[in-house]
């Protein structure tokens, strides 16, 4: 990781900006679940494959989100605690 060029209220947001893409990705992405199950029986090794798959990018999304609404939280009350 390195150092933002940014000034604190520009790295706000931008964190905000990005949080709010991941969230809408993720909704796009739990809205593939139910065609997905569809698209193959329950057994099927490629099922297994595939609900794997999407385990661990629904996984990875979520622990996006949290990471930057941590750094988003962290930021703001800094600009607080210097505004």
């Amino acid at each position: 990781m390195r150092a933002s060029n940014l000034m604190e209220p520009d790295q706000l947001r931008t964190l905000t900006a990005y949080v709010q893409s991941i969230e809408e990705e993720l909704q796009k992405h739990n809205l593939l679940r139910n065609p997905m199950l569809l698209a193959y029986t329950p057994r099927h090794p490629n099922a297994q494959k595939a609900m794997a798959n999407w385990e661990k990018k629904s996984s990875y999304l979520l622990r996006e989100i949290t990471k930057n609404l941590c750094r988003k939280s962290g930021s703001s009350s800094c600009c607080r605690a210097k505004g």
